[in-house]
């Protein structure tokens, strides 16, 4: 018979400011109340928690957005009456502004912080054609999925580093710009 030692572990730490890759940037903005370290990184978790539900529902409002889109095809829509097409073009319209508040909820949080205004975006949509319409709001929600990715990047727990955070990018702020911008053209 063999005798063999069994190892058991006590305790399993994990260093949270490396946590998430944002979490440097968020330690030195919340440090300046001068509050206990714990306290800090309670506020970490809620912000992170918070920008993540708030990027994933202007996700969840681009992606409502283009179902609604792409429910008819551009010759279904030619041949559609004008009240049902003006009903599916008010749809579409008040699923902009959705993503629009979305969107503006995401930058009102991440401004402060980190310097995103979502201001830079350009682009136009022409809502004059049907087709138009559409690839409007694909674009829209491609840009979304982007900024998502981005967010989830920058504040999920990873391990990841925090000389990699997305949202401190130029690319994003007018990713993010994009959709704020587009959005209002819709209306």
């Amino acid at each position: 018979s063999v005798n063999r030692d069994a190892e058991t572990i006590e305790n399993v730490t994990v260093d949270s400011r490396s946590a998430i890759p944002a979490g440097e940037t968020l330690r030195n903005y919340f440090s300046k109340s001068g509050s206990a370290d714990e306290k800090i990184e309670q506020e970490i978790r809620r912000y992170a928690s918070g920008v993540l539900s708030k990027s994933s529902q202007m996700r969840r409002a681009a992606l409502q957005m283009k179902q609604i889109a792409e429910r008819f095809s551009t010759a279904e829509l030619e041949k559609m009456d004008e009240p049902t097409r003006a009903n599916w073009r008010k749809l579409v319209r008040q699923n902009a502004g959705n993503l629009l508040n979305q969107s503006e909820g995401l930058r009102n949080e991440l401004n402060p912080i980190f310097n995103v205004n979502g201001g830079a975006g350009g682009g136009n949509v022409n809502t004059a054609s049907d087709a138009d319409l559409i690839r409007a709001v694909k674009r829209l929600f491609d840009l979304s999925v982007a900024v998502d990715k981005d967010v989830r990047s920058s504040f999920s727990i990873s391990g990841g580093n925090s000389n990699n955070v997305p949202v401190k990018s130029g690319k994003f702020d007018s990713s993010l710009g994009e959709i704020i911008n587009l959005s209002r053209q819709f209306k």
